[in-house]
């Protein structure tokens, strides 16, 4: 286990706390990441601590946080992935199941059952019309393609 004091600076670790193996800010909500102010840049936490302990993340590559909480920074819960392979993990039922530890039962469909529905690959201007549309609303992409995708769904069964 990597201990916070040995691998980041004293600025950064002082920050933070240990909860179950993650790394987070006091009081961080596991459905947001995490930022913080270092050296003049707004930095995503997660991707500062990342870059600090194991080094640069790949072009073209995101960070997946294989304990599904968003807020955590542990390198060691912390994956380089494509975006797609990204999104696909995140509808795996152990992905949901961890979810559903981090946040309690989902008060609609669950994403195996979403994503059973889907069986196209959306077009790149859709993907970022609802990327912004996410930001907007404060949720994640794949948040917002579970949301469309149910709605879509709903109109279906009710025609």
């Amino acid at each position: 286990m990597i201990m916070i004091d040995s691998v980041l600076p004293a600025t950064i670790a002082r920050r933070l706390a240990v909860d179950g193996g993650c790394w987070t800010l006091p009081n961080a909500d596991p459905a947001w990441y995490g930022t913080i102010h270092h050296e003049g840049k707004v930095w995503a936490l997660h991707r500062l601590v990342y870059t600090i302990v194991v080094g640069q993340i790949p072009d073209g590559m995101v960070l997946d946080h294989l304990c599904c909480n968003k807020a955590c920074c542990n390198p060691a819960h912390l994956e380089p992935v494509s975006q797609s392979e990204n999104v696909r993990r995140s509808f795996t039922p152990g992905a949901e199941q961890k979810r559903r530890v981090l946040f309690g039962p989902s008060p609609s469909r669950s994403t195996a059952e979403i994503c059973d529905k889907i069986t196209f690959v959306l077009p790149r201007q859709l993907i970022e019309r609802l990327r912004t549309v996410a930001k907007r609303n404060r949720r994640s992409l794949v948040g917002e393609l579970a949301w469309a995708v149910e709605q879509y769904l709903r109109q279906q069964e009710q025609a």
